[in-house]
């Protein structure tokens, strides 16, 4: 209680004491009877025991208040004695108050001059937190919430600051938050920390960071000051660099490709997702790849065609590829590439070539997760991919080296190797086996220890200019060796050069060719009775077919008219004997003929653009006589849309009239039908027949020469058994192919393809027209406009057949011999002229032929080789010498109307 107020209590009761006192004291004083004041004042009385009660309650309430008075008084005391202290204490306050303002004022002056100097400091530490180029970030250490961030963090980081400070670390690293609980507790404990982790950023990927933390206390509260260096790059060159020095290693121990890989894969995994991983090698040669080494979750392919494969599109465009699902769907959308195998989610491949050579392809694979792999791994497979290549080149080397090695020593030639200067530094063992010299009796010599002087000086002046230049020689010399005995050697010189270009070495190759001289010179020998042998088979197979044709133009020719012009049956059947009988001769002579020239070398190919539907008319037109003889249909079905070859007309025809006229000659009812159709890019033409067939064991000898299904002295049908063996020559020639299906009595069906002119498979068919009778004549009205042939021939007999041929449609004028034929002309105009080859004595019918080419008149004037020479490149000869048309003999009705029918519609 209060000074003041004990005060107040005081007296108070003391009022009150003396109240009492007053009471008392007038009680125990006389006073007037009780009577007379109890008559006065009221009309009761009191007794003697009430008034002594309350006397005493009277005196009892003064001694409380007495006491509770003397309790105040003490106090009172007590509060006065306190008053004093302090009024004593208040001086000495005051004084040192005094003492303190004048204190507290410095202080104040001091607080308010470090307030200013900490402002400068935290605006210095701000400036120094948040200007940072480092990336600093203040924490929570109690939950790891973001406090504040500078802004390299926020440009590292990618989001904002307000967003990074909505995040806390456990946000930004790959650990499990317990796992980053218990650093920041570490941290919180030891006050500083150095440590690697995984931080994500906004745009998704993943940094590998150095962090340098320190403890800060702050108001009694922990925070954490991190300071992020990212490491990603010096990390990523660490990696690789263990790995190139682990894969160089084990390069350099492994023994096989895929011990290497193994060893390569369990590196790798540690870096990339393997599990989908193979090493393709590629074969140029087949065009395919193989899995050399490789494991896959989904699929397991051992070869594949690198056409149309992602692997083989890898090699084509020679780049590493990083394809997406939707790159590979796009890719086999436009045609580029079909997929082989599970499509993947994700395609990583690296090509491995060297040089020009596509050696396979290194390929990891993610059927599940399209973002397994990144710009690392296909660093880390291009690593891979080099050192397999090398890897495998080293192994080619080593081996190719051996394999050197190997032919070297075991090589049944003389090698040789020597300095610059020629010094014998190597030989190998053949070398000794040949000049009896061993290495040591060599070694540091020069080869002149073999010369035998028999060779001229020129010649090593030659070799020495030649090597010496950087050059291959080759030649021959004439050496000896140690026995003394002479030999010949082919030698092939090379320089060895440097990696600067400099010749170090010059390897020399050696065959003893004794043995060949004397073949050589045997063979020549051979080759002149040879070539003089050709030369009579040829001047023998001209005479022969000059002699035996000539005779058949009368044959031929006069039985034909005959069997026109014979009034009765037997005649005319005696006719057609002798006409068959010819023309049989005649189709073994030509066969023959063809042979020897396809046996020769000799068939001269002359490739034209031909629309074989036009040939194949022809040649059905020809044989539809035959046909209609033996009471046969002789069809045509002509589907191809595209017809036209590069080919060679003329044997293109006789392919078909060989093969038409066997259908005919084995059928005997039914029919034969020629078809086309268009196969791919080529050209299909069956003959189809319904004869007799031929049995699956007969279908290999019918191509052989002279070999026929009926053979011996009973066989069924006529002929040679040269015309499949001919055909099948021809069809090849022309680049084509020939087979043949067939039954026994069901038929054959002999198919031919030949490719289709290029152009000529983008452009239509051309428009087929039915072929005119090639036999019609030219009618004049009469004999005074009958053009005029001159026909220069000494033999009488195609004189005649001409005339009887032709009598109503030209006048035949005849001429025997070359100066004959050049009187007439110069005396004359002709309109054609029909050349004989042969002429006998005098010149030949191709120098009439280029002397009347200087005559004006006769400049363009029909000239038409008529000639018994029909061998291969005879009719190209004479229309090279200046005839127009070409006909050999024999010949028959039609062929020549035909001709007569071509030089008159102006045709060439």
């Amino acid at each position: 209680m209060k000074t003041e107020e004990l005060e107040k209590e005081n007296q108070r009761l003391r009022e009150q004491i003396r109240l009492l006192e007053e009471k008392l004291r007038e009680k125990n004083s006389p006073r007037p009877s009780q009577h007379q004041q109890e008559d006065a004042a009221a009309p009761s009385s009191a007794s003697e025991d009430e008034l002594s009660r309350a006397n005493s309650e009277l005196q009892q309430h003064i001694n409380e208040r007495a006491n509770e008075l003397e309790r105040i008084n003490a106090e009172l005391n007590n509060s006065r004695l306190a008053a004093l202290n302090m009024m004593q204490d208040a001086v000495e306050a005051k004084s040192i108050a005094e003492k303190l303002n004048a204190s507290l004022t410095s202080e104040i002056a001091e607080r308010k001059q470090f307030e200013e100097a900490l402002s400068q400091s935290e605006e210095r530490f701000r400036s120094l937190f948040e200007d940072n180029l480092a990336v600093m970030l203040m924490i929570d250490a109690s939950n790891g919430r973001i406090l504040d961030v500078n802004k390299a963090a926020v440009e590292f980081y990618g989001w904002k600051k307000e967003e990074m400070l909505s995040k806390t670390v456990f946000d930004l690293n790959t650990l499990s938050a317990e796992e980053l609980m218990e650093d920041l507790r570490k941290v919180a404990a030891n006050s500083k920390y150095h440590i690697d982790y995984k931080h994500r950023r906004a745009d998704g990927s993943v940094r590998d960071v150095e962090v340098f933390a320190s403890r800060l206390k702050v108001q009694n509260e922990y925070l954490i000051h991190e300071i992020i260096v990212d490491v990603t790059e010096r990390k990523r060159i660490q990696r690789i660099n263990m790995l190139q020095h682990n894969i160089a290693v084990a390069v350099a121990s492994s023994e096989t490709v895929s011990e290497l890989l193994e060893i390569i894969l369990s590196e790798a995994k540690t870096m990339i997702n393997t599990e989908n991983f193979f090493f393709a090698a590629y074969n140029e040669e087949t065009g395919m790849l193989r899995d050399i080494y490789g494991q896959d979750q989904m699929d397991s392919i051992e070869e594949w065609s690198a056409e149309k494969s992602l692997t083989g599109y890898l090699l084509a465009h020679g780049i590493p590829l990083f394809l997406t699902r939707q790159d590979i769907l796009q890719l086999e959308e436009a045609g580029d590439v079909e997929v082989v195998g599970t499509m993947p989610e994700l395609w990583l491949g690296v090509p491995m070539i060297s040089g020009k050579n596509k050696k396979g392809a290194v390929v990891v694979q993610s059927y599940d997760a399209p973002d397994a792999f990144d710009a690392f791994a296909l660093e880390v497979l291009e690593i891979v991919a080099h050192e397999l290549l090398l890897f495998i080149e080293k192994n080619h080397a080593q081996e190719l080296a051996f394999k050197l090695t190997k032919a070297i020593e075991q090589s049944p030639v003389s090698i040789i190797i020597t300095d610059r200067s020629g010094r014998i530094e190597y030989i190998n063992p053949f070398f000794t086996q040949t000049t009896g010299y061993t290495f040591e009796e060599v070694k540091g010599k020069y080869p002149r220890i073999l010369q035998s002087g028999e060779t001229s000086p020129v010649l090593y002046h030659e070799l020495w200019d030649t090597i010496l230049s950087g050059n291959t020689w080759q030649g021959e010399f004439l050496n000896r060796k140690k026995s003394g005995e002479l030999f010949w050697e082919n030698a092939i010189i090379s320089p060895v050069v440097n990696s600067r270009g400099e010749i170090i070495n010059f390897f020399a190759i050696k065959e003893d060719i004794t043995g060949q001289k004397q073949m050589v010179e045997e063979l020549i020998a051979a080759k002149d009775k040879a070539e003089q042998m050709s030369r009579l088979k040829s001047s023998f197979l001209a005479n022969m077919s000059h002699e035996l044709r000539t005779p058949l133009i009368a044959i031929l020719g006069f039985s034909e008219i005959l069997m026109d012009e014979s009034r009765d049956d037997y005649s005319r059947e005696m006719s057609e004997m002798i006409h068959k009988g010819g023309i049989r001769l005649l189709e073994t002579l030509n066969l023959i003929l063809n042979l020897s020239a396809i046996e020769a070398n000799k068939l001269d190919i002359k490739k034209e653009i031909v629309d074989s539907h036009a040939v194949l008319e022809d040649v059905v037109q020809l044989f539809s006589a035959m046909a209609a003889k033996k009471n046969l249909t002789l069809q045509r079905q002509f589907n191809a849309r595209y017809s036209r070859l590069l080919t060679d007309k003329q044997i293109f025809s006789q392919i078909f009239n060989n093969l038409i006229n066997n259908a005919i000659k084995f059928t005997s009812g039914g029919g034969v039908t020629v078809k086309t159709e268009n196969t791919g890019s080529g050209l299909s033409v069956s003959v189809i027949d319904t004869g007799i067939g031929i049995s699956e064991e007969d279908q290999q000898i019918i191509w052989e020469e002279f070999r026929q299904v009926s053979e011996g002295y009973n066989r069924n049908f006529e002929g040679t058994g040269l015309g499949l063996t001919i055909t099948r020559k021809f069809v090849t020639k022309l680049g084509g192919d020939i087979s043949v299906k067939s039954q026994l009595n069901n038929g054959t069906v002999f198919t031919v393809t030949f490719p289709l002119w290029e152009e000529g498979v983008h452009q239509s068919i051309l428009p087929y027209t039915e072929h005119e009778d090639h036999q019609t004549p030219v009618i004049f009205e009469s004999a005074s406009e009958l053009p005029v042939i001159l026909m220069v021939e000494d033999d009488i007999n195609a004189v005649n057949l001409v005339t009887m041929i032709t009598k109503e449609i030209y006048i035949v004028d005849h001429a025997r011999t070359s100066d004959e034929a050049l009187q007439k002309a110069g005396s004359k105009n002709y309109d054609i002229i029909f050349m004989d080859i042969n002429l006998g004595k005098g010149g030949s019918g191709v120098e009439v032929t280029k002397k009347l080419r200087q005559i004006p008149s006769y400049k363009d004037t029909p000239i038409v080789a008529l000639t018994a020479f029909a061998l291969m490149g005879d009719r190209e000869e004479f229309l090279a010498a200046g005839c127009t048309h070409y006909l050999s003999k024999p010949f028959n009705r039609n062929q020549l109307l035909s001709l007569l029918k071509e030089i008159s519609e102006g045709k060439v």
